[in-house]
């Protein structure tokens, strides 16, 4: 930030201030055993410092006075949500091939829960429910069709709860079959 005030204080002469800053900086038992050549070294080494910090202050005053200008990142962001929407509409879901989002923006709203999208850690899109069926189904694969990634199981349990849930699924429909094959229907 510009600080006008530093700006004036080197304003003066540098000679006084690097005279004065010296005698500061300079402990009085050492000023008997600087030479000459010392002491010109110093002042010198003083005033260019002084002179870099007169141009940066300077510096810090013209950049004050432009205007901002637009930051890229903004623009990276704008463009990465922009090419991320086309890609959503424009691709279908890998287990049913049906496109993820409608191609008006009107009928968004009327998409069911269970057609939402889901975007996964590969960045490919399925529609929530056939990642849930494609996930809850045998052979419990739970990589990705498109890239073969592996997908987490958080959107149905893990393995074991899994297969647990299919076999009393197929049990079920045993006994219904030999329920409905006793009773001849």
């Amino acid at each position: 930030e510009f600080d006008e005030e530093a700006l004036a204080r080197l304003d003066g002469p540098p000679e006084k201030a690097a005279v004065s800053k010296m005698k500061k900086k300079i402990h009085v038992s050492q000023m008997k055993w600087q030479t000459g050549a010392s002491a010109a070294t110093e002042k010198e080494l003083h005033f260019r410092r002084q002179e870099r910090e007169r141009a940066r202050l300077l510096r810090l005053k013209e950049e004050a006075g432009k205007p901002k200008q637009v930051q890229p990142r903004i623009f990276n962001a704008v463009s990465f949500v922009s090419s991320l929407l086309e890609e959503v509409t424009t691709c279908k879901c890998p287990a049913c091939g049906k496109k993820i989002l409608p191609s008006e923006p009107k009928h968004i709203s009327k998409i069911p829960p269970k057609m939402k999208a889901e975007r996964l850690h590969c960045g490919h899109f399925y529609h929530k429910q056939c990642l849930i069926d494609y996930l809850s189904k045998p052979p419990f694969d739970n990589h990705c069709h498109v890239c073969q990634a592996e997908i987490s199981l958080d959107y149905v349990g893990n393995r074991a709860q899994l297969e647990k849930r299919w076999a009393k699924e197929q049990e079920r429909a045993r006994e219904e079959s030999d329920f409905m094959s006793m009773f001849e229907f």
